[in-house]
């Protein structure tokens, strides 16, 4: 009883200690309004929610925004906490703030061991010096951010943005679509750091090169550094080891560290002083002329910290940007006119010193900045008692010691200064008088961010060079702005990513783990520096650190690893659980080990000498049915799969902390049935199976369902089906393969029925299938489901797919896997319990068919006994295939010729300089039966298949390069059948089998050919060039290979002109619609009938480019028209020559195609003067010459297309930087020549072309958690 009573007094105690601080803090706030708290939200508890007024979470400013001042009455409010018993004022007030930012630094120093320490992890820097060691530290740092750096930045910004667009993913894209808007703005910052930054020469393609004494390189160190700050400010050395992602973490900070190091005592090493623009550089040599030098820990930080805060907010603010332009088309609209027109004034690529002409780019970002700054607030503490002046002409009396704390949120969206706050109006920083006070994202005083200028120049450069090429648009035009501007809150505000996130259970999780890591970074820095508390500090600390890791730990409840099957092992009517020891009723495509046969013992999979998926411990196999093509005549086509097959791992659990469990030996399981034809939506095992209809363009047609869409899919189909998850515990089998499993009450998630309780992985197949190749024979038959797609078991509908499971894995590394390889990113390379298997090893692990099944190209059934049935009734499953399908032994097992009117020859050698067969051919999902049918349809004898991908076509072959060759390569497009291998070509004949011949040496193949005489069929691209007609063009050799092929996006008979005219070629030739050849000789062409070169021009549709394998040539005439060109010749005095044996004509204008001056390939050199161009084009023959640009030098004997303007259009003299106007100079005559006659048309579709960015919704589709990660 008296403990009881001890333990209650004790606690009253307490409960009126605390009553007593709180009374005394608030009393030292004057009560101003505001909340009291049970914890402060400057140091917060792991709390997963907020109670206003009681717990308040870290990011309360953002989610608030001005609405507690407006509820005060009052632009300050006070919030007081029980834990620990401290106040803290809040102001919202530009005159507070200009007081708080321009008073003397020691009135309001930055707390910095309470919110800053954790900065100074990689080196002493500005965020953590205070007094006289922040102005030792920023003197030699301020020069650094000078004009010659910021111009480098800009160089580099642009440079950086040309590179993504040069990608493969966006090259030539009419549409382009993004997984998620940082997946660009943060590597396009990165690279701007390591090369503007760092001066390292980075590219958008990865580079593989290590140097000697690193084990990565300097982009995958700083890129891992740079997304991983965070856990390297929270974690403690000891506890790097105990996770391999922490392990990578820590590898990477020390890499980066080391590179750093190096390139410092490169620099000062260095026998002649390094020259650059970058801000290493610029860091480097302002320290070394200072008396007292920033030191390289000083030098490291200070780096580490612009990587931090340049990395982060440049690429979250252009996030946000890019958001916010794609919510409000009419502003979207405004900024590419502004741009525009910018551009159409400069008529030349923009320079840094024409940023400032951009005012709308820059009035974007601001207007972003005020709604989403990457700070929501800006605290300080009060060193002395003061009175800090309002707006409202009140002073808010601070006691010494109190945190003062500005809402830069709070600021940003109060209404007294910005009006509409909650509206994204780029126009009010256009105004003269925008209250510049009242924005605070950079800071504000001295202490005012250094890297400001850094951000707006890159920014600036990143939104003219996408906004001038792309319209950006989100995927779903219907999505709130609320959803699409959902921010998250670390360490600075970020547009929120749901790739961590997919349900509220783990988005609760892991904002309980970012808590968690706030929490830690302000325990870390008390306990380092002997804080309030010590022991009770030291304490919370341990306790937060463990709750982190073990957070970590068991967070990933929906973690998972992704083993990919890279082809079938074999396609065959074969089904070892079902039909033991007899053929199948239909056709499967089976991934995994090679003892796979058609009657398996239970551990019969072991025995695998090889397999098509990565695990090495894993020799299971995996099947489903087959998908067909089904046509208007009713023939049959099998449907490629593209990549193989997925297998997930996945470790959903039922309840926390349950174990689960690997499969058995001799695991054997079903998920779906061939039987059914109609979907039951209270059926766990249907609505386990989905087909989602991909759509990468994001044309509409994109969804996910239960049946077949029934639409054509542009990127194809992907059918996904979930396994059983849940085990009786005993049996590995039941008589109809299902009985032993059962289904968790989600499907994929959820709880075991009692009557199997043991939990088991889950595993998930995801299968692609190449549909699009038949868009063009769509139809709807009668009663087949609105689509033209079948199974091999006969289903129309897609509600009978099912899949098959024999488990293979060694069963104590499967388990450790389980256990161990909980990484969330799903990549099966993060797991290190499991070794796999390169390419290569999977490539070459293929078995032949065992049956004589017709399954390739077009057939009159589907092969096995079951025909194409509706439903929606049950269909009925004929289970007696008859004799007719018997097995072949594995010892006779070969592989078949593709068709029967075409024969196999073998195997023959082939080598680049003299190709066995001349036409190449590769669409992509190469198979046997594709490059025949390819070959027979364009009218060839000879097919070949090689490098898996290779089509090759031919009249001709010579039998004597056959020989005893392995083709040992599955076809890209059927891992079934093999396509050559490394310069060995597999050879087919159209007819019966008999010896080829070799083919009679034809001088033609050798020789060049020079054509004459003009073709009338195709009209001339551009005076002064005509059409010679349509010849046959090959790889080896080309028709045309002057130059390698240029490829236009919207090429015509006329850009292909130019282009080759500009590189001094005689011939130029259009091919594929797309393409460009140059040369100055026809070699090893035969001319074609004109009706071959049928493909039209992909930027101009009266024109036509070739055809398939079929090039439209031109050539170059030797006579110019006298509309076309002239010779001018009389002196202009109003300009000067550089040289007495050249005299000026004037002023010309140029245009785009064709050039004034044309003659030869212009020279480009940065140190252009006139006096160099008239040498180079003097040393040519060349009677004309001119500047452009600045630094271009151009050349010709006569000036085309050109009329002469008046002297005052030329008025800028050649320099190093680029002019709107340029001079131009010839062999006694001198010319200028105004690049103002440009069309301006022409322009316009060259700056803003018809592609679109799709920011897309930050909700991902249930449909696709899974393949997006």
């Amino acid at each position: 009883m008296l403990g009881v009573l001890f333990v209650c007094s004790a606690l009253l105690a307490t409960v009126l200690y605390s009553a007593f601080r709180v009374f005394q803090e608030k009393r030292a706030t004057q009560f101003l309004p505001g909340w009291t708290v049970l914890v402060s939200p400057l140091y917060p508890l792991p709390m997963p929610f907020t109670i206003t007024g009681i717990i308040m979470q870290r990011g309360w400013p953002w989610l608030y925004k001005h609405d507690p001042f407006a509820t005060a009455g009052r632009d300050v409010i006070s919030i007081t906490s029980v834990v620990p018993p401290r106040s803290a004022f809040y102001f919202a007030d530009a005159k507070a703030l200009y007081h708080i930012t321009t008073s003397r630094a020691t009135k309001f120093p930055k707390p910095i061991v309470e919110f800053y320490k954790p900065a100074a992890a990689f080196g002493p820097n500005l965020i953590v010096a205070e007094g006289a060691e922040w102005k030792r530290m920023r003197r030699p740092i301020n020069p650094a951010f000078g004009d010659r750096t910021m111009r480098f930045v800009w160089e580099t910004a642009m440079g950086v943005a040309s590179g993504l667009f040069d990608t493969p993913e966006w090259k030539g894209k009419g549409e382009v679509r993004i997984g998620h808007v940082v997946d660009i703005t943060l590597p396009m910052a990165l690279l701007v750091l390591g090369i503007a930054a760092f001066g390292k020469q980075m590219r958008w393609e990865d580079d593989d090169f290590v140097p000697e004494g690193h084990t990565l390189t300097f982009e995958s160190a700083l890129h891992t550094v740079s997304t991983t700050l965070l856990e390297k400010f929270v974690l403690p050395n000891w506890a790097y080891p105990l996770r391999a992602d922490w392990r990578n973490i820590d590898l990477a900070g020390k890499e980066l560290l080391a590179y750093v190091k190096e390139m410092i005592h490169e620099r000062r090493s260095a026998t002649e002083k390094v020259h650059g623009n970058d801000l290493f550089t610029g860091l480097l040599a302002a320290t070394e002329i200072e008396e007292d030098p920033l030191r390289d820990d000083e030098l490291i930080g200070n780096l580490f910290i612009l990587l931090f805060a340049g990395h982060e907010t440049t690429a979250h603010t252009l996030a946000f940007t890019f958001a916010l332009l794609a919510l409000h088309q009419d502003e979207q609209e405004k900024l590419f006119q502004h741009i525009d027109s910018n551009l159409r004034a400069l008529d030349r690529a923009p320079e840094w010193t024409d940023m400032g002409k951009f005012s709308r780019c820059l009035a974007v970002l601001h207007e972003t900045l005020r709604m989403f700054p990457a700070a929501p607030e800006l605290p300080k503490s009060a060193a002395e008692e003061c009175h800090v002046p309002m707006d409202d002409g009140s002073t808010v009396f601070v006691p010494a010691g109190s945190i003062v704390d500005v809402s830069v949120i709070g600021l940003h969206y109060n209404p007294r200064y910005w009006e509409n706050p909650h509206m994204f109006k780029p126009d009010r920083f256009l105004a003269e008088d925008w209250p510049k006070d009242a924005f605070i994202p950079f800071s504000a005083g001295m202490r005012a961010c250094i890297g400001r200028r850094f951000f707006e120049t890159e920014a600036i450069a990143f939104l003219i060079s996408v906004v001038s090429r792309y319209s950006i648009k989100p995927q779903d035009p219907d999505v709130s702005a609320e959803e699409l501007l959902k921010a998250t809150f670390s360490l600075t505000l970020a547009l929120e990513t749901d790739r961590l996130c997919r349900n509220a259970e783990s988005r609760s999780s892991y904002g309980r783990l970012m808590e968690l890591q706030q929490e830690i970074l302000w325990l870390r820095s008390q306990v380092k520096d002997g804080g309030p508390s010590y022991p009770v500090m030291a304490a919370r600390y341990t306790q937060s650190l463990w709750l982190f890791m073990i957070l970590y730990a068991v967070l990933p409840a929906n973690a998972f690893f992704r083993m990919l099957c890279n082809q079938p092992v074999i396609v065959e009517r074969a089904d070892p659980i079902v039909t033991p020891g007899v053929v199948s009723t239909h056709l499967h495509q089976v991934l995994g080990g090679n003892a796979f046969d058609f009657g398996m013992s239970l551990n019969q999979s072991s025995a695998s000498s090889c397999s098509t998926c990565q695990a090495t411990a894993d020799k299971s196999n995996y099947w489903t049915p087959t998908l067909w093509f089904h046509a208007q005549n009713g023939s049959f086509h099998r449907v490629n799969q593209l990549g193989g097959g997925t297998i997930y791992y996945l470790q959903r659990y039922s309840k926390p902390g349950e174990k689960l469990k690997a499969f058995p030996p001799g695991f054997r399981m079903l998920a779906g049935s061939m039987a059914l034809r109609s979907f039951d939506p209270n059926s766990l095992a249907q609505r386990a199976v989905t087909h989602n209809c991909l759509d990468y363009a994001g044309t509409g047609a994109a969804g996910e369902w239960n049946y077949f869409p029934k639409h054509n899919c542009p990127n194809g189909v992907r059918t996904q089906v979930f396994f059983p998850s849940c085990w009786d515990g005993k049996n590995i089998d039941s008589a109809d393969h299902r009985s032993h499993v059962a289904y968790p009450d989600g499907v994929d998630s959820g709880t075991c029925p009692k009557t199997h309780p043991v939990r088991l992985v889950s595993i998930f197949y995801e299968i692609i299938w190449d549909t699009n190749p038949f868009k063009d024979l769509w139809w709807s038959p009668p009663g087949g489901g609105g689509q033209p797609f079948v199974l091999s078991n006969g289903d129309p509908t897609g509600y009978a797919f099912h899949g098959d499971f024999l488990n293979g894995w060694d069963i104590d590394t499967l388990q450790r896997a389980i256990d161990t390889c909980t990484n969330l990113s799903g990549n099966i390379q993060d797991c290190p319990i499991l070794t796999l298997r390169n390419d290569n090893e999977m490539s070459n692990c293929i078995l032949p068919p065992r049956t004589e099944d017709a399954i390739n190209g077009w057939v009159k059934t589907l092969p096995g006994c079951n025909p194409v049935q509706n439903g929606p009734a049950l269909a009925k499953i004929v289970k007696d295939c008859g004799a007719s399908s018997k097995i072949i032994s594995k010892s006779q097992a070969t592989f078949l010729s593709p068709a029967k009117e075409w024969t196999a020859l073998g195997c023959a050698r082939d080598d680049m300089a003299q190709r066995a067969l001349s036409v190449r051919w590769t669409p992509g999902s190469m198979t046997v039966d594709k490059c025949v049918a390819h070959c027979a349809n364009a009218g060839y004898t000879f097919a070949g298949l090689e490098w898996a991908s290779e089509c090759w076509c031919g009249d001709s072959f010579d039998g004597t390069r056959i020989g005893q060759y392995a083709r040992n390569t599955p076809c890209e497009g059927d891992g079934s059948q093999l396509c050559g291998g490394s310069q060995r070509i597999g050879v087919y004949k159209k007819g019966t089998v008999a010896a080829p011949k070799p083919p009679a040496p034809t001088p033609a193949s050798t020789k060049s050919i020079k054509p004459t005489a003009a073709d009338r069929t195709f009209a001339s691209p551009m005076n002064g060039w005509y059409s010679v007609g349509c010849f046959k063009d090959s790889v080896s050799p080309r028709t045309l290979r002057g130059v390698a092929v240029f490829t236009q996006p919207k090429m015509t008979p006329a850009i292909c002109a130019r282009h080759c005219s500009e590189l001094g070629f005689e011939y130029a030739g259009t091919e594929y619609s797309t393409e460009c050849h140059c040369g100055n000789e026809l070699y090893g062409s035969l001319k074609l009938p004109d009706a071959k070169c049928n493909m039209k021009c992909s930027g101009d549709s009266k024109s036509q480019c070739g055809g398939a394998s079929a090039m439209t040539v031109y050539r170059k005439s030797s006579k110019v028209a006298t509309s076309d060109a002239a010779r001018p010749t009389k002196a202009d005095p109003a300009f000067k020559s550089p040289d007495t044996k050249w005299d000026a004509l004037g002023c010309y204008a140029d245009n785009i195609n064709p050039r004034a001056l044309s003659g030869t390939t212009m020279q480009v050199n940065a140190h252009l003067t006139p006096k160099s161009c008239l040498s180079h084009c003097s040393s040519l023959g060349f009677a004309y010459a001119g500047l452009e640009y600045g630094k271009e030098c151009h050349c010709d004997n006569v000036v085309h297309a050109s009329t002469k303007r008046a002297a005052g259009e030329c008025n800028m003299k050649s320099r190093l930087t680029l002019v709107q106007a340029t001079s131009v100079t010839a062999l006694r005559t001198y010319i200028d020549i105004d690049t103002h006659a440009h069309a301006l048309d022409d322009t316009r579709m060259i700056l803003r072309e018809i592609f679109a960015v799709t920011v897309p919704r930050n909700e991902y589709p249930v449909t696709a958690r899974l393949a997006s990660w």
